[in-house]
Protein backbone atom coordinates (compact mmCIF):
# COMPACT_ATOMS: atom_id res chain seq x y z
CA UNK A 1 0.00 0.00 0.00
CA UNK A 2 2.79 2.45 0.92
CA UNK A 3 4.70 1.62 -2.29
CA UNK A 4 1.55 2.36 -4.37
CA UNK A 5 1.23 5.75 -2.61
CA UNK A 6 4.94 6.50 -3.22
CA UNK A 7 4.61 5.57 -6.90
CA UNK A 8 1.46 7.66 -7.23
CA UNK A 9 3.13 10.68 -5.60
CA UNK A 10 6.17 10.21 -7.87
CA UNK A 11 4.07 9.97 -11.04
CA UNK A 12 1.95 12.94 -9.93
CA UNK A 13 5.09 15.00 -9.27
CA UNK A 14 6.47 14.21 -12.74
CA UNK A 15 3.16 15.15 -14.37
CA UNK A 16 3.02 18.47 -12.45
CA UNK A 17 6.64 19.21 -13.45
CA UNK A 18 5.94 18.67 -17.15
CA UNK A 19 2.73 20.68 -17.01
CA UNK A 20 4.62 23.57 -15.37
CA UNK A 21 7.67 23.25 -17.63
CA UNK A 22 7.58 25.70 -20.51
CA UNK A 23 9.78 26.74 -23.40
CA UNK A 24 10.48 30.46 -23.56
CA UNK A 25 12.31 32.44 -26.24
CA UNK A 26 15.57 33.92 -25.01
CA UNK A 27 15.98 37.70 -25.03
CA UNK A 28 18.57 39.50 -27.10
CA UNK A 29 21.84 40.40 -25.48
CA UNK A 30 23.84 43.46 -26.40
CA UNK A 31 27.28 44.76 -27.33
CA UNK A 32 29.13 46.86 -24.76
CA UNK A 33 31.67 49.42 -26.01
CA UNK A 34 35.22 48.93 -24.70
CA UNK A 35 37.46 51.89 -25.50
CA UNK A 36 41.18 51.07 -25.70
CA UNK A 37 43.80 53.79 -25.34
CA UNK A 38 41.42 56.71 -24.89
CA UNK A 39 41.88 59.30 -22.16
CA UNK A 40 38.90 59.87 -19.83
CA UNK A 41 38.26 63.28 -21.41
CA UNK A 42 38.12 61.66 -24.88
CA UNK A 43 35.18 59.47 -23.92
CA UNK A 44 33.39 61.50 -21.25
CA UNK A 45 30.80 62.10 -23.97
CA UNK A 46 29.83 59.67 -26.75
CA UNK A 47 26.85 59.52 -29.06
CA UNK A 48 25.06 56.27 -29.93
CA UNK A 49 23.08 56.31 -33.18
CA UNK A 50 20.52 53.61 -33.95
CA UNK A 51 19.73 52.85 -37.61
CA UNK A 52 17.30 50.66 -39.46
CA UNK A 53 18.87 47.21 -39.90
CA UNK A 54 20.49 46.36 -43.25
CA UNK A 55 19.87 49.87 -44.61
CA UNK A 56 23.49 51.10 -45.08
CA UNK A 57 23.07 53.62 -42.21
CA UNK A 58 20.54 55.61 -44.20
CA UNK A 59 17.47 55.73 -41.90
CA UNK A 60 18.38 57.10 -38.48
CA UNK A 61 15.93 55.84 -35.82
CA UNK A 62 17.32 57.29 -32.59
CA UNK A 63 20.28 59.17 -31.13
CA UNK A 64 21.44 58.99 -27.52
CA UNK A 65 23.97 61.19 -25.77
CA UNK A 66 26.04 59.20 -23.26
CA UNK A 67 28.02 61.01 -20.58
CA UNK A 68 30.06 59.84 -17.63
CA UNK A 69 27.02 60.10 -15.36
CA UNK A 70 25.97 57.06 -13.27
CA UNK A 71 22.30 57.68 -14.16
CA UNK A 72 23.12 57.32 -17.84
CA UNK A 73 26.04 54.89 -18.12
CA UNK A 74 28.48 52.88 -16.02
CA UNK A 75 32.17 53.56 -16.80
CA UNK A 76 34.66 50.91 -15.67
CA UNK A 77 38.38 51.47 -16.36
CA UNK A 78 41.17 48.92 -16.04
CA UNK A 79 44.65 49.67 -17.38
CA UNK A 80 44.15 51.34 -20.79
CA UNK A 81 40.58 50.08 -21.39
CA UNK A 82 37.31 51.73 -20.39
CA UNK A 83 34.11 49.70 -20.66
CA UNK A 84 30.92 51.73 -20.87
CA UNK A 85 27.77 49.84 -19.90
CA UNK A 86 24.79 51.69 -21.32
CA UNK A 87 21.95 51.93 -18.79
CA UNK A 88 18.25 52.52 -19.06
CA UNK A 89 17.63 56.13 -20.09
CA UNK A 90 14.17 57.67 -19.74
CA UNK A 91 12.61 54.24 -19.34
CA UNK A 92 14.12 52.92 -22.60
CA UNK A 93 17.00 50.53 -22.94
CA UNK A 94 19.76 52.14 -25.00
CA UNK A 95 21.94 49.13 -25.63
CA UNK A 96 23.52 48.04 -28.89
CA UNK A 97 21.12 45.21 -29.75
CA UNK A 98 21.09 42.89 -32.80
CA UNK A 99 17.78 44.26 -34.13
CA UNK A 100 19.39 47.38 -35.64
CA UNK A 101 22.60 48.80 -37.08
CA UNK A 102 24.54 51.25 -34.94
CA UNK A 103 27.18 53.96 -34.88
CA UNK A 104 29.27 55.06 -31.93
CA UNK A 105 30.50 58.63 -32.36
CA UNK A 106 33.32 60.04 -30.22
CA UNK A 107 33.08 63.85 -30.54
CA UNK A 108 36.47 64.54 -28.88
CA UNK A 109 38.20 62.49 -31.59
CA UNK A 110 35.70 63.12 -34.43
CA UNK A 111 35.63 59.33 -34.82
CA UNK A 112 32.67 57.20 -35.88
CA UNK A 113 32.55 53.41 -35.50
CA UNK A 114 29.86 51.59 -37.50
CA UNK A 115 28.34 48.28 -36.36
CA UNK A 116 26.04 46.21 -38.57
CA UNK A 117 24.94 42.66 -39.34
CA UNK A 118 24.93 41.53 -35.71
CA UNK A 119 24.58 37.75 -35.95
CA UNK A 120 22.63 36.58 -32.91
CA UNK A 121 20.81 33.26 -33.38
CA UNK A 122 17.46 33.08 -31.62
CA UNK A 123 17.40 30.37 -28.98
CA UNK A 124 14.90 29.10 -26.43
CA UNK A 125 15.10 27.68 -22.94
CA UNK A 126 13.01 25.13 -21.05
CA UNK A 127 12.27 26.08 -17.50
CA UNK A 128 9.86 25.63 -14.63
CA UNK A 129 8.12 28.55 -12.94
CA UNK A 130 8.19 32.26 -13.62
CA UNK A 131 11.85 32.99 -12.84
CA UNK A 132 13.27 31.91 -16.20
CA UNK A 133 15.94 33.81 -18.02
CA UNK A 134 18.28 33.31 -20.91
CA UNK A 135 19.98 35.40 -23.55
CA UNK A 136 20.84 34.78 -27.17
CA UNK A 137 24.55 34.69 -28.01
CA UNK A 138 26.21 37.14 -30.38
CA UNK A 139 28.31 35.11 -32.81
CA UNK A 140 29.65 37.95 -34.97
CA UNK A 141 29.08 41.47 -36.27
CA UNK A 142 30.59 43.79 -38.85
CA UNK A 143 32.61 46.67 -37.39
CA UNK A 144 33.76 49.28 -39.91
CA UNK A 145 33.48 46.75 -42.73
CA UNK A 146 35.36 43.94 -40.92
CA UNK A 147 33.63 40.82 -39.58
CA UNK A 148 34.39 40.54 -35.87
CA UNK A 149 33.92 37.70 -33.38
CA UNK A 150 33.11 39.33 -30.03
CA UNK A 151 34.62 38.31 -26.72
CA UNK A 152 32.38 37.96 -23.71
CA UNK A 153 33.35 39.36 -20.34
CA UNK A 154 31.84 39.53 -16.87
CA UNK A 155 31.28 43.17 -15.92
CA UNK A 156 30.74 43.92 -12.20
CA UNK A 157 27.04 44.39 -11.32
CA UNK A 158 25.95 43.67 -14.91
CA UNK A 159 26.97 40.08 -15.61
CA UNK A 160 28.22 38.71 -18.90
CA UNK A 161 28.31 40.99 -21.91
CA UNK A 162 29.83 40.93 -25.40
CA UNK A 163 32.52 43.55 -26.00
CA UNK A 164 32.77 45.95 -28.92
CA UNK A 165 36.45 47.00 -28.93
CA UNK A 166 37.14 50.53 -30.15
CA UNK A 167 40.77 51.64 -30.62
Amino acid sequence: MISIIKKSVGIFSIIIFFIGCKTIPCRNTFLTPAFIGFSPSDIDTIIIRQYKKNDNFFHLLDTTLITNNPHIAYYSTSHDTTIIVLNVISGEEKYIFPDNDWQVYIPAKNKTVSISTINSPQTSYKCFGDNCGCTNPIDSFIQDGVTTIPQSKDVPYFGTTYLLYIN
